[in-house]
């Protein structure tokens, strides 16, 4: 992949860059880990961050495609809020606010917007708040914009809020690998659950990030306070704004990693195969045609998800999202919020979509239940798990019915207590044809002796009929 060395000066202030390109441009690959030592560079006057955006640009667009049929090159995007406090809406019924999360408030003011891109061995804090707003969206908004320059972010929906209500700009060509996640957690294990960067992180590269962030999360979320307005901004809060970006980056590597089925090799910057598309055809693309649902399997040896097929389902639900949370705000010029959240709690995706893009709902190839996949199966394993949650024997945390009680509801008939494996109304009574086992049945249960009473009862009543006329004409 194209190298760009940063020959850089430090300063009291900022970070001086001089941008050359060197190296080979083609063929070479970047590893997750290398992501993770990307030094971090602020941008706070207009010529260091159009020279750092050009470099992006230069970058990405004459290798990418504007249709998700690979990751390719691409820059991990992030954004930096103020921490103005907004009350959720309030119930037209009670009066109270109904989600106390902050999950369905708007961002407030943005002060930074962070880039990485693997090519560039940089991570770029575009100072917003120093810039200005006029330009930074004149900086920033070709970038933003552009659906050949593919941005790779987590949980898109507050980011895409922010930049549309507060810039006016509809951001296009984006993938959401917190739906990427979700998308494979549906396939295998029939899951719905958002997982946070802090948990993704931990679960697939080891990385605990909660230590290293609790200044600036408890700065966050202590009173009510700005934080990001604070010039310049301390170390700590420079290293959380970094982080977000090179896992961002690192995440897209191992998944494109397990998508080729190839792990450890790394992001391939070779040349397009594939005749570059309009920007016309790639929203068409995203929006109309779906190609046939993918299969999800788990490494047999590390357990870890393989994100094969799934690419393009993201990049046509990432879409959905963006057309959601911006077009009502760039609609309208900016200024509303939105006032419906796309799904029906802040921590999951909405079922329907997940079908809508991925087909059906995944579930255990060894027992046929969800919430598990085949190699965390407690049957399989004949009972050697122990869930962390609630102590018991046979079944892990993430499939504990007590912790996510959702996950024990039938993708049959909708009903809670029971999964489709076990839905009497998929494979009714055989002996009765009722909504029970054969085993519960009333029929099978009925002991013998009564079956025999009630026969000879019957037998009886109908040889008093028969004999009595006769007694009585005898008389």
């Amino acid at each position: 992949m194209g190298r760009l060395l940063m020959a850089a000066a430090l300063t009291p202030s900022r970070r001086l860059l001089s941008v050359t390109t060197v190296g080979p441009e083609r063929g070479s690959l970047i590893s997750s880990s290398a992501c993770l030592a990307f030094p971090t560079c602020m941008l706070d006057t207009p010529a260091t961050a159009r020279d750092a955006l050009r470099a992006i640009v230069d970058h990405i667009e004459p290798k990418s495609l504007a249709a998700w049929d690979s990751v390719g090159p691409f820059v991990a995007l992030d954004i930096e809020a103020l921490c103005t406090t907004t009350p959720a809406p309030a119930s037209a019924t009670s009066g109270v606010t109904t989600d106390t999360t902050g999950a369905s408030q708007a961002l407030g003011e943005i002060a930074l917007i962070q880039l990485c891109t693997p090519g560039i061995p940089q991570v770029f804090l575009i100072d917003v708040l120093t810039l200005g707003k006029a330009a930074a969206v004149d900086l920033c908004g070709p970038l933003l914009t552009n659906p050949r320059l593919k941005k790779c972010v987590f949980d898109c929906r507050r980011d895409v809020e922010a930049i549309a209500m507060q810039w006016h700009l509809r951001p296009a060509g984006m993938l959401d690998l917190q739906l990427w996640y979700t998308a494979a957690q549906w396939k295998v294990r029939g899951g719905t659950r958002r997982g946070g960067l802090h948990y993704v992180l931990k679960q697939e590269f080891g990385i605990n990030r909660e230590s290293n962030d609790s200044p600036v999360t408890i700065a966050m979320t202590l009173g009510n306070r700005a934080v990001w307005d604070v010039r310049p901004l301390p170390q700590p809060f420079l290293e959380y704004a970094a982080d977000d970006v090179r896992h961002v980056a690192a995440l897209v590597v191992e998944f494109d990693q397990r998508r080729r089925g190839s792990p450890g090799v790394g992001v391939d910057s070779g040349d397009a195969k594939l005749p570059a598309a309009s920007p016309a055809d790639t929203q068409t693309s995203l929006t109309t045609s779906a190609p046939p649902f993918p299969t999800v399997n788990v490494d047999a040896a590390s357990g870890k998800l393989l994100m094969t097929g799934l690419l393009d389902g993201v990049a046509r639900i990432t879409d959905a999202y963006v057309q959601h949370y911006a077009s009502d705000a760039v609609r309208t010029g900016g200024g509303s919020t939105v006032t419906e959240e796309l799904d029906p709690a802040p921590n999951v995706v909405m079922p329907d979509l997940l079908e809508r893009y991925f087909g059906p709902a995944g579930s255990c190839k060894f027992c046929g239940a969800s919430g598990h996949s085949e190699h965390e199966c407690f049957r399989k394993k004949q009972g050697t798990l122990k869930c962390h949650h609630c102590g018991e024997l046979g079944h892990l945390a993430s499939s504990c019915f007590r912790k996510h009680p959702q996950l024990l509801k039938c993708s049959y008939c909708g009903q809670l207590g029971h999964v489709s494996s076990k839905c009497f109304l998929k494979a009714p009574c055989k002996i009765c044809g009722g909504p029970h086992p054969e085993a519960k049945c009333h029929r099978y249960l009925m002991p013998a002796a009564v079956a025999a009473a009630s026969l000879g009862s019957s037998t009886a009543s109908t040889t008093a009929s028969t004999v009595t006329p006769s007694a009585s004409r005898r008389q």
